[in-house]
């Protein structure tokens, strides 16, 4: 597609899973998720950031996208006053990713960091 916009008026659903970084913030703008449609249904597991919520939430409520499934929001944890009455979002709290592999690694990691940073070396991450 030449566009996010031309995909989204082309799809049934859009699955948000990409970087965000300063060049993308609100990429998932009024024109993407009204190009989508009443039929449409976005689905956002990377990051809240991409998405201009308060389009969002216009657009469900007002029945002009089908729904949302969001794993991730712009500021967590999320105020739930924002999403009451919107019926056709689920909302998960930025866990979707979390599996037993998934977190036994992280815990892994955790730990190597916590040994690297008590011998003074260097951390696998800083996240």
């Amino acid at each position: 597609m030449d566009s996010l916009h031309a995909l989204a008026e082309w799809s049934d659903a859009l699955f948000i899973a990409c970087r965000s970084d300063s060049n993308n913030a609100g990429l998932v703008d009024e024109g993407a998720i009204r190009a989508l449609g009443p039929g449409g249904v976005l689905v956002n597991v990377s990051r809240g950031t991409l998405v201009d919520e308060t389009a969002l939430r216009s657009f469900l409520k007002n029945g002009h996208l089908g729904g949302a499934a969001l794993d991730v929001f712009a500021r967590e944890p999320v105020d739930p006053a924002n999403w009451n009455g919107i019926n056709n979002a689920v909302l998960s709290p930025h866990m979707a990713g979390y599996t037993q592999e998934a977190g036994l690694a992280m815990f892994g990691q955790l730990r190597e960091n916590i040994r690297r940073f008590l011998a003074g070396e260097e951390l696998l991450s800083r996240e």
